[in-house]
């Protein structure tokens, strides 16, 4: 049975009512009097395109969940975040569509993707093609478009070949020979990787005619040069040539030459056009081959184009190549404003002094060691000691015999070359020459203020190690009787007090490396 309602309780209800109501309105107005408050609105719901915006969704014509308060979990319920912590849930949200081999870039339409590959560097193009065989075909295909090569060509065309930023990404030249060699990386076929280098080759060279520029874009693509075969460099340079036709048959026909009067400047027959000409192929074999950050043939990035490229001409004999490395690292002279190379130099020299042979036979002298330090990944020497002796003694007598001391200096400049030399004359039998340079060494390294055992020794060492104990004693003997000869030369002289006393000098410097001629255990 229901409890009947009076008025009297209904006005204590609504009291009550009024009285709460009264209450939390006082304490909000309190709070916000102490607290800056910004009152926010909802949207007039009388529009009809209006609706109620809720606490996690923000209203712009599509309901997206907002990513501020709230984290979808994947089953679809919102999660705390600091519930997330607890649990140890991911701090992401977690992906569930399956990987692509674009990545990010799957979606996008293929005009965006160009235009982002059309901002990347060169180097970093070659690097993203090696991420996945699909970014390979999608980079080559872009790669070969015109839109690429116009830039590529512009941009060729804006470097300048003397930039410091030779040899980096922003070089046009050597990132793109960077980028073709990781876009050809998949080709088993060295044969064809060198196919697609040419087709770029060609364009830098059509567009630029810089050899300075190509040397660097051969570089880039042949940077990994080390594991490459012989025959592997008899393509490479065909190619090389089939590009830049022309300059082998020029270089052939130079090597060929039986005449050679117009090349001495005193002489009647000049020609100061034949020698600019050969200057011009002496600068575009170097470009090409042998300037890989560096001039110097002794480099570590030179050393091996020198020895296979001197490899592709041993066919022909070495007075040829004696030739080849006239034309290479001879000495220059200037005349009519005219850089040409002074073929006649070397055998018209007499060394004296350590900076004149610094000067003009320390750049063949470092092409010699270069030949003598490349080798290939079987540790196989493409030249032997014999062959580089044989080399030494074509250069060295062309196109005149040179003078001991131009002679001696030149070993001198890469003392590893004194071994070959002295070692290949003992086993000929013409110890009394050995025991002669020798002599002459010591009296010259004296001379320049050089000590001459500490400047020696290696020589000697890997002498001692290559002879026979009977050879020695006969080198320490020769060399005896040089330091006797030369003594009595002086003495017949006038005024030549300083010159005995060098001669003395150097002998006694030179002893302690003479008695390891002849303690050499039985």
């Amino acid at each position: 049975m229901e409890t009947p309602t009076t008025p009297s309780s209904h006005r204590n209800e609504n009291s009550f009512r009024r009285n709460t109501r009264n209450l939390a309105t006082n304490i909000s107005n309190k709070l916000t009097s102490f607290f800056g408050v910004r009152k926010r609105y909802s949207e007039n719901s009388s529009l009809p395109t209006a609706t109620k915006r809720r606490r996690s969704y923000v209203d712009d014509g599509v309901k997206v969940k907002s990513p501020v308060s709230v984290v979808s979990s994947p089953d679809g319920r919102n999660i705390s975040p600091l519930l997330m912590r607890a649990r140890g849930f991911p701090l992401r949200p977690i992906s569930f569509e399956e990987p692509t081999p674009f990545g990010s870039f799957e979606n996008l339409p293929i005009d965006v993707v160009n235009f982002f590959l059309d901002t990347l560097k060169y180097s970093h193009l070659g690097s993203l093609s090696v991420t996945s065989k699909d970014w390979m075909k999608n980079i080559q295909l872009y790669v070969n478009s015109l839109v690429f090569e116009k830039k590529w060509v512009k941009e060729m065309l804006a470097f300048d070949n003397k930039s410091p930023e030779k040899y980096t990404e922003m070089d046009p030249f050597y990132g793109m020979g960077v980028l073709v060699r990781k876009l050809t990386s998949s080709e088993k076929s060295f044969e064809n990787r060198l196919s697609v280098f040419q087709q770029y080759l060609k364009v830098a060279r059509l567009h630029t005619k810089s050899t300075e520029g190509c040397g660097r874009m051969i570089h880039g693509f042949m940077k990994d040069h080390s594991s490459m075969t012989p025959q592997q460099y008899s393509l490479f340079f065909q190619v090389v040539f089939n590009v830049f036709h022309g300059v082998k048959w020029q270089l052939e026909v130079i090597l060929d030459v039986v005449d050679e009067t117009y090349r001495k400047p005193a002489g009647p027959f000049f020609s100061l056009p034949k020698m600019i000409h050969e200057m011009n192929v002496r600068k575009t074999i170097k470009n090409l081959f042998l300037s890989n950050m560096d001039t110097d043939p002794n480099s570590e990035s030179n050393r091996c184009f020198l020895s296979f490229f001197l490899n592709e001409f041993k066919h022909k004999g070495m007075s040829k190549l004696s030739k080849l490395m006239y034309l290479l690292f001879a000495p220059t002279i200037r005349i009519r404003h005219h850089e040409i190379i002074h073929w006649s130099r070397f055998s018209e020299l007499v060394v004296t002094t350590e900076d004149e042979a610094q000067s003009v036979l320390k750049p063949m002298a470092n092409a010699l060691r270069a030949l003598m330090e490349c080798k290939r990944s079987s540790a196989e020497k493409p030249w032997m000691k014999n062959s580089i002796f044989n080399l030494m003694e074509e250069m060295t007598t062309y196109p005149e015999p040179w003078s001991m001391n131009t002679f001696v200096s030149l070993l001198l400049m890469q003392p590893c070359l004194i071994p070959i030399s002295i070692v290949a004359r003992m086993q000929k039998d013409h110890e009394q020459e050995a025991g002669d340079m020798l002599c002459t060494m010591k009296l010259l390294l004296h001379r320049w203020g050089n000590n001459v055992e500490e400047y020696l020794s290696l020589p000697f060492k890997s002498i001692v190690e290559s002879l026979p104990v009977n050879q020695l004693r006969q080198l320490h003997d020769c060399i005896w009787m040089w330091h006797q000869t030369n003594i009595n030369e002086l003495r017949e002289r006038y005024d030549t007090f300083s010159d005995i006393s060098a001669e003395y000098q150097s002998q006694i410097a030179l002893l302690p490396l003479l008695q390891t001629l002849i303690t050499v255990p039985q």
